[in-house]
């Protein structure tokens, strides 16, 4: 078990010496920067302090070591996610991608997770999992989803890793799809695609400036603009009382935004978090990704 985390981290480290942990994670995951460094921060602190030595617990044996030289690129290497950061991460790419659920339909496993989704009016089975990508997937996951997908006329399994012929062969004989970390990738890419396009629909474009771009807001149905005194405005959601944001305008510019939800409680200005950023247009982006959070 240490050697194996010590080769992850390793791994990590060797290929990807560069990355930005909490850029890769707003830009994909569609964070405030704020929450995407702060949730950034927990991931390194679990590479780092993650119990090491801990008593392995006995498993089915779905994975088998590849002793294959990797060829392919990952942006970033979900599988060090943590269980309950991949569960986020599963229910928000499979959202984003049509696939209809409650949270409550999955559920979190000792792999990864399982689910139930509805895509096009069928139902689908989903097994997502976890695993460091040097890993492939046995044939026994396809098993063990034909048992699983009752009267789900589809069935979906997800990796981080990478699936045995074996695996390919029968879950073609059974008709289950396979997404393995390349396809991830891919769907990650179609995700952020469509998140990008309803921010279009949502949102004016950037207008040149903070100010115009904010004040543009009052021109779609989705939010209101009030006035407030000191050069302040909320901006709330029809009919919801207390406001989203809170910007404050001086000589023409807007001089502080304030996230007005926090802990999806509503909250003063003091203890709301404020939104920084380089510039104008990187402060609208993340005002965008913030308040699209609150929309259906």
């Amino acid at each position: 078990m240490h050697s194996n985390f010590n080769g992850v981290i390793k791994e990590i480290l060797e290929q990807y010496p560069n990355i930005d942990l909490a850029e890769y994670l707003a830009d994909n995951l569609q964070l405030p920067m704020e929450k995407a460094e702060v949730l950034a921060s927990r991931i390194e602190k679990q590479i780092l302090q993650k119990g090491i030595g801990a008593k392995e617990a006995k498993t089915l044996r779905l994975m088998e070591k590849s002793v294959e030289e990797e060829n392919r690129t990952c942006s970033y290497p979900v599988d060090v996610l943590s269980e309950k950061e991949f569960e986020y991460f599963i229910k928000w790419l499979l959202g984003e991608l049509g696939y209809e659920a409650q949270p409550a339909n999955y559920v979190a496993t000792q792999y990864g997770v399982d689910g139930v989704a509805v895509k096009d009016g069928e139902k689908v089975a989903v097994e997502a999992i976890r695993c460091p990508k040097a890993h492939k997937v046995t044939d026994s996951i396809v098993r063990i989803m034909q048992e699983k997908r009752g009267d789900c006329q589809k069935a979906l399994v997800i990796t981080t890793a990478t699936f045995t012929d074996s695996a390919k062969s029968e879950a073609e004989k059974a008709g289950v799809e396979l997404w393995d970390v390349e396809v991830l990738q891919q769907k990650l890419k179609q995700a952020k695609e469509r998140v990008d396009l309803d921010m279009q629909v949502y949102f004016p474009k950037y207008k040149g400036t903070l100010l115009d771009s904010l004040l543009a807001l009052a021109e779609t149905k989705n939010f209101l603009l009030e006035a407030k005194a000191d050069g302040k405005y909320d901006v709330n959601l029809p009919g919801v009382k207390y406001p989203l944001l809170t910007f404050q305008t001086q000589n023409g510019a807007v001089i502080r935004c304030i996230q007005r939800i926090k802990y999806n409680e509503p909250v003063n200005e003091a203890d709301g978090e404020a939104i920084t950023a380089a510039d104008d247009e990187q402060a609208y982006t993340l005002v965008m990704q913030y308040l699209e959070l609150f929309l259906e």
